[in-house]
């Protein structure tokens, strides 16, 4: 999109691949909200995801220097912290916060860790602006049963939160829109949890220990 891009925000599609093909695909002047990615639900090699994920995201930023945009927002994932999907690591306290350690062994997470690294180089190096997210499980309608089926059955690790599409579009909507952004870091997720019973009594039974509490009256 372009320097009105509050107004006139569109979208396109095109390959992660190569920055030539990112050129082709944006004409960026102004503004740029990526989404690309391999997501951890396909099933795919190791290399793939890094292929995909990892190079692309430089790709889009390298293509958005060069196409003079002043603002990108980037779509991480909780797995960069290595915590919030099928497997997860226990997070070392709760709530998280931006500043949790990133551990990500999923080579899913691990992609999404770099490319977060890079998108923070390109703030620091090009004075490009940059809001990056961190969505949970972002819950389109037509799948909640089918997830509501997996909460029932399942006794993965999980972090049992989620966000609404509406809301995660909504979150990208308004980071175009935020006056001063050189780097900024957010996760998305719903208030609530859609854990099978208490948050804090699910969690203590998956990972084998209570999480640390930094606000004990939220839980």
């Amino acid at each position: 999109s372009n320097n009105d891009a509050p107004d006139s925000t569109g979208f396109t599609s095109g390959d992660q691949i190569t920055v030539a093909a990112h050129a082709e695909v944006r004409h960026l002047t102004g503004y740029e909200a990526d989404l690309g990615a391999l997501d951890l639900a396909i099933p795919a090699k190791p290399e793939e995801f890094m292929r995909v994920n990892a190079m692309g995201t430089w790709n889009a930023l390298q293509a958005a220097h060069e196409c003079g945009a002043t603002r990108y927002v980037q779509c991480s994932s909780v797995a960069a912290t290595g915590c919030g999907d099928a497997g997860s690591q226990r997070p070392h306290y709760l709530p998280m916060d931006e500043v949790h350690p990133m551990e990500p062994i999923h080579p899913y997470g691990v992609s999404k860790r770099v490319g977060e690294t890079m998108a923070r180089s390109f703030s620091r190096d090009h004075r490009l602006e940059v809001v990056v997210f961190r969505p949970v499980l972002v819950l389109f309608p037509e799948a909640v049963a089918q997830v509501a089926e997996e909460i029932r059955t399942t006794t993965d690790r999980r972090m049992f939160c989620y966000v609404t599409v509406e809301d995660a579009a909504r979150a990208f909507r308004q980071a175009l829109e935020l006056e001063d952004a050189a780097y900024e870091v957010f996760f998305l997720s719903a208030a609530d949890s859609n854990a099978p019973g208490d948050t804090l009594d699910v969690l203590t039974e998956r990972f084998g220990a209570p999480p640390h509490l930094r606000k004990p009256h939220l839980y």
